[in-house]
């Protein structure tokens, strides 16, 4: 095996000292930083229990730092600038460092400059001592701590104990350091470890795990009294504890797992309570979450056997295997691409779907090595396809767990690079759990890689947390539809919408698109009607080992595409798909429609070669444009096809399913025909309506086609008729979205985000500007006595009140009780009057509110303006409290 390159230049002194320091008390870890690199050099021992990635570390400072706690990291960071900036002499700080499985442990780090004369580079040396295996008590609130709970439950489990542990966390924990600061965070935990104490501190075990999550140890109270128990927890913190003469309010979560006969690690139990926490927390507004209760009736069984599944992952993901589902390409009814799909086998467990471990192994440490192992065998199973087909696509379901880790792109290249996999063949799908993650994070690593060439997909879009957001602020290349909204489609108008407006806008903006649940021919032949890029389903296939999909004959199986040879089909394909391209450009480069689509049918007819070509636009029933191309020679005349929206709906009784209307012989229904409906010189003809739903909104027809480019014809129809709806949909459809993003969805009035939008832009103006800053009273007081559903209703009671009294301006909702009213060109006199007399009216009326308000000549100094309203109306809120304090004092 080839040694690992030296980062520190080979110096053989600084080589020596390391070698002759490394041999160190059980944890204590010595580690060399090159000051001009960043690059770091570890003992192995460190390596051995921080899980690095080798003892010579690229960029090392930066990969620690992330394994830092983040409320230790601004110390940690502070310490090691002073040093190199020289302000300082050596570094000195306890913090808390993750370990290889995950756990935070209690550390020290003392470092040093080393000063070495001569050296091109310099260092600082130093050691970091672990606390966490030579103390396991928590020094903030003097509990237990995770690696004592892991010794605890090992232990308990090979004598047999039974009982049950809760997992009990404040889900908002950060709010709290960011207002308070740390120092009054850790006196928060103290007081809850205090409370904890009054109420099992005399039946339980308990233990301070990571940040502000504690768990509690039973083997005497059962089930039903812990439930009863947590519930008084929880109501005495929501009503707040007191901390330092503040009241503070803790909002809690927690999950629970019952301790018997399981076989399973220590580990493997946190993981299934971090996945109950999570459950209580996200779905369950905090009620208790018993793990069992939603997974598997086999709990035993089941626990055993994802605790093996673990040890498999860590012996080098033992019995795991991939399966693919293809990918089909719905242009041409090709394999295209194909989905990887872990499963694990075992000889008493059989073969088991990923269903039933990967929701929880998600949350174990142990995920990352899984995850690298799918995208390794997935390249290479692939490479086979590519070397044949270089469009063939990959595609991989990505975990946050993995996307979270620091090295995470660097082991994308690092695997593409062993197996000399094309990135541009890889496509990365961002699966709903992704979506919770930093959205910051979260877009550098998808920019990093996609720079890379790497695709990316989202996947089961329209589900769960916002899939818009996302579509519009990373670069995505493909978007993967979900099976639920095509479940009930034949059946479902809201269904079919959702399909509709999605194809739609996704392939208008370049992206490609697939539909996952093709499950039959019916369901294919139906969702033919939508643009759509790819299909993939149980009609072509179940997912299946990588040997047995190589021996699927696909042509027989998707039914898609025109019956023509390979090499035809081929030809007629790159003909049809540089005209589209080109006129996909035309449509979106900014020219007017008038102008692009005379340059659309151009296109067509030069392809296609009939003697005419029409498009019509029509809005409520009427036609509101019209545009003819003719071919050279052929006399020129208005739209002669189709005059009006009945001679549009008369054509309908001659389209095919595909709503495509072929009449091969005009003459043939010219008797049955309306007088103004064809023209006698039209032979054959060839048309679309473009439909928003069932509405006809546009028109395109084909005159006198060249017979044996029929199947070019249809084929070229039909796209362009998918471009030219969704060009005319497109305004109607962004004008949708635009206002949804820019209304607050409670209020009903605009958002801080239509807010800073139109601040812009009135801020170019110039122009005159008045601004009130309102604030509502009494919010929290009502949230916090009677629900947030009363607290709701008071906010919309304030936007009546502020939309009445000052109808003339506009008026934002910028936070949860702030709002911001705007007059433009209004003058200072009437400006000001207008306030006097309105406070008038918002002090009489029931609800609250405390005003403040500004003018400026100029809007370019709208900023000012602002503040200045804003601390008038703090003024007026601070008379309001004091009024309201000493009425409060004087009733009682």
């Amino acid at each position: 095996m080839e040694s690992a390159p030296d980062l520190f230049g080979n110096k053989t002194l600084l080589n020596s000292l390391f070698q002759a320091f490394t041999v160190s008390d059980d944890g204590r870890y010595l580690f060399v930083l090159n000051e001009n690199t960043g690059d770091i050099r570890w003992c192995h021992t460190a390596v051995d229990f921080f899980g690095l990635s080798g003892e010579q570390i690229q960029h090392g400072d930066q990969d620690f730092l992330l394994r830092i706690h983040p409320e230790d990291r601004p110390e940690y960071e502070d310490q090691f600038e002073a040093i190199r900036a020289r302000v300082s002499s050596k570094v000195d700080v306890k913090c808390r460092i993750k370990d290889k499985n995950g756990s935070y442990v209690n550390c020290e780090v003392t470092a040093s400059y080393l000063n070495m004369s001569g050296a091109a580079s310099s260092y600082i040396a130093g050691t970091v001592i672990n606390f966490g295996i030579q103390n396991r008590i928590d020094t903030v609130t003097s509990l237990p701590n995770l690696y004592a709970f892991f010794n605890d439950i090992k232990e308990g489990r090979e004598s047999g104990e039974r009982g049950t542990v809760l997992l009990i966390g404040a889900t908002r924990f950060s709010e709290i350091n960011e207002v308070y600061g740390y120092s009054f965070g850790n006196q928060v935990l103290i007081a809850f470890t205090d409370l904890l104490r009054s109420y099992v501190g005399g039946e339980c075990e308990l233990y301070r795990m990571e940040g502000a999550k504690f768990a509690v140890k039973s083997n005497s109270i059962n089930k039903i009294d812990l439930e009863a128990i947590y519930q008084k927890i929880r109501l005495e913190c929501k009503q707040g504890i007191e901390v330092e003469h503040t009241r503070v309010h803790i909002f809690l979560a927690c999950g629970a797992m019952e301790l018997g006969d399981n076989k399973i690690s220590s580990h493997t139990l946190y993981s299934c309570l971090l996945y109950a926490y999570a459950d209580s927390k996200d779905r369950h507004q905090g009620e208790l979450i018993f793990f069992h209760n939603h997974i598997s009736n086999k709990n035993k069984q089941w626990l055993e056997e994802l605790n093996v599944i673990r040890e498999s992952v860590i012996d080098g993901c033992r019995g795991f295997f991939l399966c693919y589902q293809p990918i089909i390409r719905v242009a041409d009814g090709t394999f295209s691409g194909m989905e990887a799909l872990i499963r694990w086998k075992n000889e008493k467990y059989g073969v088991v779907s990923p269903d039933e471990f990967i929701s929880i192994l998600e949350k174990d440490t142990v995920f990352p090595e899984l995850g690298n192992f799918i995208m390794r065998q997935a390249c290479i199973d692939a490479k086979s396809f590519v070397d044949k087909d270089p469009d063939f696509i990959v595609n991989v379901n990505l975990s946050y767990a993995q996307i979270e880790k620091s090295d995470f792109a660097d082991s994308v290249i690092n695997i593409l690079e062993e197996t000399n996999f094309p990135a541009k063949n890889l496509c990365l799908e961002l699966t709903e759990r992704c979506r919770v993650m930093d959205e910051n994070m979260l877009r550098d690593k998808v920019v990093s890689l996609h720079a890379q060439g790497i695709k990316f997909a989202l996947d089961d879009f329209g589900t769960g947390y916002s899939s818009l957001n996302l579509l519009r602020k990373m670069p995505i290349d493909e978007v993967k539809i979900d099976r639920q909204f095509i479940k009930d489609i034949f059946e479902n108008r809201i269904d079919q919408n959702i399909i509709n407006g999605l194809t739609h806008s996704v392939t208008d903006s370049g992206k490609s698109i697939c539909i996952e649940g093709i499950e039959n021919e019916d369901l294919q032949t139906f969702l033919q009607r939508y643009p759509v890029t790819y299909f993939q389903g149980y009609l072509y296939s179940k997912p299946v080992p990588i040997e047995k999909l190589k021996r699927i004959n696909f042509e027989k199986r998707t039914g898609l595409g025109p019956q023509l040879s390979k090499e035809d089909l081929i030809a007629v394909n790159e003909q049809v798909d540089n005209v589209i391209i080109r006129c996909a450009k035309y449509l979106h480069n900014g020219d007017s429609l008038d102008d692009a689509v005379a340059k659309v049918l151009a296109e067509m007819g030069n392809l296609i070669h009939p003697d005419r070509i029409y498009f019509g636009q029509i809005d409520n029933g009427e036609m509101k444009a019209a545009k003819v191309w003719s071919a050279p020679g052929v006399e020129q005349r208005e739209f002669p096809v189709t005059r009006d929206l009945y001679n549009l709906k008369w054509w309908e009784r001659y389209a095919n399913k595909d709503d495509v209307i072929i009449v091969s012989d005009v003459k043939s229904i010219m008797k049955n025909a309306p007088d103004t409906i064809v023209d006698p010189r039209c032979h054959n003809f060839m048309g679309v309506m473009l439909k928003d739903n069932k509405q006809i909104v546009g028109y395109i027809g084909v005159e006198n086609y060249v017979k044996s480019e029929v199947l070019n014809t249809k084929s070229l129809i039909q796209t362009i008729s998918l471009f030219l709806t969704a060009e005319l949909k497109n305004q109607k459809l962004i004008d949708q979205l635009t206002n949804l993003s820019r209304k607050d969805q409670l209020a009903g009035c605009y958002n801080r985000n239509a807010y800073e939008e139109d601040m812009i832009a009135i801020e170019r103006k110039h122009v005159p500007l008045g601004m009130i800053f309102a604030d509502l009273n009494g919010l929290k007081v009502t949230n916090d006595s009677y629900g947030h559903s009363k607290g709701d209703e008071l906010i919309i009671r304030a936007v009546e009140l502020l939309e009445e009294t000052y109808s003339t301006g506009t008026l934002y909702r910028i936070g949860g009780d702030e709002f911001i009213v705007t007059f433009l060109d209004d003058d200072e006199p009437h400006f000001y009057e207008m306030m006097k007399e309105k406070l008038e009216e918002v002090d009489k009326s029931m609800i609250s509110i405390s005003i403040g308000w500004s003018w400026t000549d100029n809007s370019a100094t709208r900023e000012r303006a602002q503040l200045i309203a804003e601390q008038m109306m703090y003024k007026r809120k601070a008379a309001y409290y004091m009024r309201h304090d000493r009425r409060k004092s004087a009733s009682n």
